[in-house]
């Protein structure tokens, strides 16, 4: 008899040391898992704040830029853009007459 109480409690320590190396996988799982976490939301914290940083130290800057000129700037080389543009047709018809122009001396034609 006293071989059979062996036998069983040989069975129930094997069955308890599988549950506890089961058991005890699942918490390494859990647990590393969890200090990744941790540590990926360390390093995204640390790049918010520098990001908060550059934020607040480019929002310093821009307030000091003088809008109304800059404002004014636009507006003249608006009026620059469509000079230039005018100008360009211009250009362009007057090239397309001298081109006709030099093409009539070519060929000799009389006027």
């Amino acid at each position: 008899m006293e071989t059979g109480n062996w036998a069983a409690w040989r069975f129930y320590l094997d069955v308890a040391q599988i549950l506890a190396t089961v058991a005890l996988f699942i918490w390494i799982r859990v647990t590393s898992g969890q200090r990744a976490n941790r540590d990926d939301l360390q390093a995204l914290r640390q790049e918010v704040q520098t990001q908060d940083k550059r934020l607040s130290l480019l929002e310093t800057h821009v307030s000091g830029f003088p809008k109304e000129e800059v404002i004014q700037l636009s507006v003249q080389v608006a009026g620059i853009t469509s000079t230039l543009t005018a100008m360009s047709e211009q250009m362009k018809r007057l090239e397309h007459k001298q081109n006709m122009l030099i093409e009539n001396e070519l060929r000799g034609e009389k006027q």
